[in-house]
């Protein structure tokens, strides 16, 4: 897998993931949403949280991705915690 990578989607979603390049698309694998929180903080969230996507992570189309960039040094570490 790749290092960790910040992700905005166009449906203005971003997510936080180690990701691979594949055929057609993007893997992610445990990804993570971001979230603003109350006084300029954020948090991390599962995305799908309801799906197995944490344990076997997903493809996302290539159309799908609007920027793919790396997470400041901070988010990282949370993210790796």
């Amino acid at each position: 897998m790749s290092e960790v990578q910040l992700v905005r989607l166009v449906s203005g979603e971003e997510v936080l993931a180690k990701i691979e390049n594949v055929e057609g698309g993007v893997r992610f694998e445990t990804p993570h949403l971001i979230i603003p929180t109350q006084g300029k903080g954020i948090a991390l969230m599962p995305w799908c949280p309801y799906s197995n996507i944490q344990e076997e992570g997903v493809v996302v189309p290539t159309e799908k991705i609007m920027f793919i960039t790396t997470p400041a040094t901070e988010l990282e570490n949370e993210y790796t915690r």
